[in-house]
């Protein structure tokens, strides 16, 4: 019999491992935040007109920083062993 023996190590979210600013993750709540805003219409036309409003820093949206590893902005890893015969 052939024994196999695997390690593999895994890290989730390697930029937010180099530094804590980088690999975040942001996300808006639900109404919170309007990028586009109808402004009207063009004049003597059916063409609608709209307003692009960017997101400024800390205006309706955070960090993802919960505990669901896979959609966290913290870094985390993982070591597996496997056996294989």
């Amino acid at each position: 019999n052939t024994y196999k023996l695997q390690v593999i190590y895994d890290m989730f979210n390697l930029t937010n491992f180099l530094n804590r600013d980088w690999g975040r993750q942001y996300f808006a709540n639900f109404d919170q935040v309007q990028i586009l805003q109808f402004a009207g219409f063009a004049s003597n036309s059916t063409t609608p007109q709209y307003r692009f409003t960017p997101l400024s820093s800390g205006r309706g949206y955070s960090v993802s920083d919960g505990v669901n590893t896979f959609n966290s902005s913290r870094w985390s890893s993982q070591l597996t062993f496997r056996v294989t015969f």
